[in-house]
């Protein structure tokens, strides 16, 4: 590292006068340094020669190939548009086949069977054992049959299968009852439908005691 001569601080070869003192910067050996780097940059210069033509050539381009212009390119844009197709049409066969069995497993509505229309009436007589209920049929829009009717709840002395009167035929119409004796007056009481082929029961009227 190069000093000022007159106070010490650190120069650049290349300043002429110190930074700090303003002294003037006498160095003999920057010259001699300059000349030798000098002397081996023309003596490399010697050594190497002229350049040549062929070395002043710029160095050839690269020829940039777009992908769409190869054969393979387009081999794989068209395997992956046959894939697209393909799945299109799985997924429209897949959904179709699905709606087929939706409608496939729809109930045929002939087949349903309807719940009988029906009204009743519950008459309460309150006596010192409990009191008796009497069930009437009030009106019905449909054939029912007494073995197709019960009579459920609680705190009835009697349940089940329809046990009051008829029609020769064994089928309930309007006017027709069953009294039955009740445990108290908290009963609840339910006239149900039951199919004959044992389908889903259906409730066709209900009630309640006084003090249920």
């Amino acid at each position: 590292m190069n000093t000022c001569p007159s106070c010490g601080a650190a120069v650049d070869t290349r300043d002429a006068h110190c930074r700090y003192c303003g002294a003037e910067l006498y160095s003999e050996t920057v010259p001699q340094q300059t000349a030798h780097r000098d002397d081996r940059h023309a003596a490399g210069q010697s050594t190497q020669g002229p350049p040549t033509a062929a070395s002043q050539q710029p160095p050839p381009r690269q020829q940039r190939t777009r992908p769409h212009e190869t054969g393979t390119d387009r081999r794989t844009l068209l395997a992956g548009g046959g894939a697209v197709v393909a799945l299109g049409v799985g997924a429209f066969l897949v959904l179709g086949d699905n709606t087929e069995d939706d409608t496939a497993t729809q109930p045929d509505t002939e087949q349903v069977r309807d719940v009988p229309a029906a009204a009743f009436g519950f008459d309460f007589d309150a006596a010192s054992q409990g009191g008796q209920l009497t069930i009437t049929c009030q009106s019905t829009a449909d054939e029912i049959w007494a073995t197709n009717l019960y009579v459920r709840g609680t705190d009835l002395a009697r349940t089940g299968e329809w046990n009051g009167s008829t029609n020769d035929d064994g089928t309930i119409t309007a006017g027709d009852s069953w009294r039955i004796p009740v445990d108290s007056s908290a009963y609840e009481v339910r006239v149900v439908w039951e199919p004959a082929d044992g389908g889903q029961p259906s409730v066709l009227d209900s009630s309640a005691g006084p003090d249920a």
